[in-house]
């Protein structure tokens, strides 16, 4: 990831969704020590997905209704095994990233978990932007920057930080443990209006 605050990576990453880069690939690429790093999710990282809740969807409030629709879901050993000796880590804005992998399922791609409407404040800033994106996953086709990326690649300055769990070790869950995972954090904040 290119070390001028925009996030964008360094070299075309779309190859690599399909296939591993060669070592002499990677050797090339650190030739610039102030680069980040970025995983590709999916097939090609061993079935890899991330889930991210927003900093908008981190506040003590919100976690406690994740934490209790988890255990409403039969997943709350699954959530704390994920934030506690799973790979979780912070992002620069506060938000949080759960890697782990998928044992019996292809990961989909890219999918929103959770969102609301933009709130009155967030509508002056942006008047476009009405609907707010509270969690959602990087699958099949996505990339997500990670630890120890520093703050030289994010534009407010701040790193990506590593909370639990050791570089390159991730949880392994089944599709079920995915799925019910995801619906916990769609009943617990999801604000959407529902059609009529």
């Amino acid at each position: 990831i290119l070390a001028d605050g925009t996030k964008r990576p360094v070299v075309r990453w779309r190859p690599y969704v399909e296939a591993l880069p060669s070592n002499e690939d990677i050797n090339g690429w650190w030739g610039q020590s102030d680069y980040g790093m970025a995983l590709v999710m999916g097939p090609v990282s061993g079935n890899a997905e991330m889930l991210e809740l927003e900093a908008r969807a981190c506040d003590t409030g919100s976690l406690d209704q994740v934490y209790r629709a988890c255990d409403q879901f039969g997943v709350r050993d699954l959530w704390s095994d994920l934030l506690t000796i799973g790979y979780s880590e912070k992002s620069p804005t506060g938000g949080l990233h759960l890697i782990y992998r998928i044992s019996d399922h292809e990961v989909p791609g890219n999918e929103k978990v959770a969102r609301r409407p933009a709130n009155n404040e967030e509508l002056l800033a942006n008047p476009d932007d009405k609907i707010k994106v509270l969690a959602e996953t990087r699958g099949h086709g996505g990339y997500v920057i990670v630890a120890p990326t520093n703050g030289n690649c994010h534009p407010s300055g701040r790193p990506w930080e590593r909370l639990s769990g050791a570089y390159g070790e991730v949880l392994t869950i089944t599709w079920e443990q995915r799925n019910l995972l995801h619906g916990a954090i769609h009943a617990a904040l999801d604000q959407t209006p529902r059609a009529e």
